[in-house]
């Protein structure tokens, strides 16, 4: 097998002092010899890693991991995490059923609202759709760079139907939809439903008050990750995006709470342009609704009858008629200047929102690329000779890339740092960015422009103009920093210890005594610091502690504890530990969240059964207890109380057959 080679990579150990510490380019690879033209890849590129020593004078002597060279992987798949929250409380969700892509078999969230799967290495998107009684439908669509092999963390925002209104079933309505709907001058869009229009489930008719809860996302204000799906629709070959004004959905139930469907189609009128969509939950994308009344040929704003069905999300939406644009992110190195043209770890994707002069806002979606210095983005530029009238929004830049630390992958997501217009260095750029109003946004992160086309860019009217166009021409330049600090001892924070049990729920215990060590397990701290992220890692190992009264599995973890301002999440992670048993089957222990009956903290775990893997977050004054320590790792060793930890797992055999 040819070697893989080994890239240099430099990190900041501690203050001023770097090292070299490599990594691997992303990509597959095959661990089997080829003896032929062919041989599918079956496995991916992964470092050989040893602990080396730099000396770093006044901050003393620092370990780190070193990539010797570069080998190849069985590939296993990439490793899925989420939590479902619900959007108003931002607290988790368990018992929600989440299903991926067209799967029918359910994961069932955990009472931290957490679940946990895995996807196959090539999957370069997945859809995700969630089930509760309580909420309504929840559909998130998450794109993975080519090359990543995870773990995928993802955050799902769950939405309860709206409080109901009052209707009566023998009368025409009219309802708006906004998050007033009795007042019809509350929204763009109104809703007319016909006089005795319910019918119960069965079809039998219903007349009487009716309880009609009409959710409604001013997607004006609210965040994506809060919307259903992405606002994209299929055209032919093609994926086209959608400048939208809300979605919604309905539900009716009769005055003592059964379930009630509309007999008849209502009629919708809104904005010029507009029309109505409903969501495709397998896809994440919006289909046209086609009305059951065709609109007369003239009239120009939406008013037609449409068939609804009840707890199902609706768009009302339109496709943007400007001509497309295109523009190229470039990005340099923060500490060096130097232009990334290519990336062997690092993807990079832009973020955009854009709005009309009337308040519409158009949303784009992007894949990720590894080479930035040739790829141009699709966005709308219309044709309009004043830029003040004219489609404006915001454009940032993000990476992807993993880190490894302490022998755990870390996901990294960042985002860059866009240039000053004053500091592009050519007098080609500068002129151009000026004429269509760039500036930075207070956030330092977004870049506030008019999407004004231009044959010689910014947002060049031909994409292959783009592409070639070379670094002198305008584009709009952002800086990567460098990789977050790995601190094997952060010198300006206090370290504190965790006492962690895990508890006896099936046949663990006497899984432990049979092996011939105790486990380990790693614990990763990860807090920010003047907007870069820093990491401390420490591994323990399982202790076994015992008495009359009780035999107790623990771990004595070192972390950095919070500091005012500063949160400190603390990752622990533990490959899985395999027993060979007499009858040549594997067994191994899987661990789970804490009881109900039990004091201690809880530490989020990826759905209801997982190897451990999880995060608690630490907290500032360590006194608070009921088992934190500020003081040596030996005196929570020592530690002879058996009942008080601060968290606690439960822990239990899961077997599987020998290959």
């Amino acid at each position: 097998m040819k070697p893989i080679e080994r890239l240099p990579q430099i990190r900041t150990l501690v203050g001023n002092c770097e090292a070299d510490v490599g990594t691997c380019p992303v990509g597959s690879c095959s661990t089997f010899l080829k003896f032929s033209i062919f041989c599918p890849d079956d496995g991916y590129i992964c470092p050989e890693t040893e602990t080396r020593i730099k000396d770093c004078g006044e901050f003393g002597s620092r370990p780190y991991e070193y990539v010797m060279q570069c080998g190849c992987c069985k590939d296993t798949g990439i490793v899925v995490t989420g939590v479902v929250k619900d959007q108003v409380t931002q607290q988790p969700v368990d018992k929600t059923l989440v299903f991926l892509d067209f799967s029918r078999r359910p994961i069932i969230t955990g009472v931290n609202g957490m679940f946990k799967t895995a996807i196959a290495s090539s999957v370069r998107r997945i859809v995700i759709r969630t089930k509760n009684r309580n909420y309504l439908e929840a559909v998130k669509v998450v794109d993975i760079p080519e090359g990543f092999r995870g773990p995928v963390q993802i955050e799902i925002f769950v939405i309860m139907k709206s409080d109901p209104v009052k209707l009566d079933s023998t009368e025409s309505t009219v309802l708006s939809l906004s998050s007033n709907p009795l007042d019809p001058e509350a929204g763009n869009t109104l809703v007319e439903i016909k006089a005795d229009s319910f019918i119960y489930k069965n079809g039998k008719q219903y007349q009487g008050a009716v309880k009609a809860s009409i959710t409604f996302i001013d997607t004006e204000n609210n965040l994506d990750i809060e919307v259903p799906g992405i606002f994209q629709t299929a055209v032919g070959n093609s994926v086209e995006p959608l400048i939208t004004d809300g979605v919604f959905s309905f539900n009716f139930e009769s005055a003592d709470g059964i379930a009630l469907e509309l007999s008849a189609p209502v009629t919708i009128k809104g904005r010029d342009g507009m029309k109505v969509w409903k969501l495709n939950s397998f896809t994440g994308l919006w289909e046209l609704v086609r009305p059951v009344e065709k609109r007369r040929k003239r009239q120009v704003s939406l008013e037609d009858i449409f068939r609804i069905e009840s707890d199902r999300w609706y768009n009302i939406d339109k496709i943007p008629g400007a001509p497309r644009c295109y523009f190229k992110g470039r990005i340099f190195d923060e500490m060096s200047g130097t232009e990334i043209t290519s990336s062997s770890t690092a993807s990079f994707r832009p973020e955009i929102t854009a709005y009309t002069t009337v308040k519409e806002r158009l949303r784009l979606y992007f894949k990720y690329t590894t080479k930035p210095s040739t790829t141009c983005y699709e966005v709308r530029c219309p044709l309009v000779s004043d830029p003040d009238d004219n489609l404006a929004g915001f454009i940032n830049m993000s990476s992807t890339e993993v880190v490894s630390i302490g022998g755990v992958n870390v996901p990294i997501v960042a985002y860059l740092t866009p240039k000053e217009l004053v500091d592009y260095d050519t007098a080609v750029i500068q002129p151009k960015l000026f004429n269509v109003q760039y500036k930075i946004a207070p956030n330092d992160l977004d870049i506030f422009v008019n999407f004004v086309s231009d044959i010689d860019g910014p947002f060049y009217r031909n994409k292959n103009i783009c592409e070639s166009s070379s670094i002198t021409q305008p584009a709009l330049h952002f800086f990567k920093a460098e990789l977050p600090s790995y601190y094997p001892v952060p010198d300006d924070a206090k370290i504190c210890t965790a006492r962690i049990a895990f508890r006896d729920g099936d046949d663990f215990y006497r899984y432990i005594s049979s092996l011939d060590y105790l486990p380990n397990v790693t614990g990763i701290s990860e807090w920010e610091q003047g907007g870069s992220k820093l990491y401390y890692t420490d591994v323990a190992q399982m202790e076994l502690f015992k008495d009359r009264n009780a035999t107790v599995v623990f771990i004595c973890l070192k972390y950095r504890c919070s500091q005012e301002n500063e949160l400190t999440t603390v990752f622990i992670s533990e490959k899985e530990v395999f027993l060979l048993t007499d009858d040549n089957s594997f067994q191994e222990y899987r661990c789970y969240g804490k009881r109900a009956n039990t004091t201690s903290k809880l530490i989020n775990i990826g759905g209801r059964f997982s190897t451990i893997e999880g995060s608690f977050n630490a907290p500032v004054n360590v006194d608070t207890g009921p088992d934190f320590y500020n003081t040596e790792v030996n005196d929570c060793k020592k530690e002879t109380d058996a009942t008080l930890f601060a968290y606690e797992l439960y822990c239990r055999l899961w077997q599987t057959l020998a290959k």
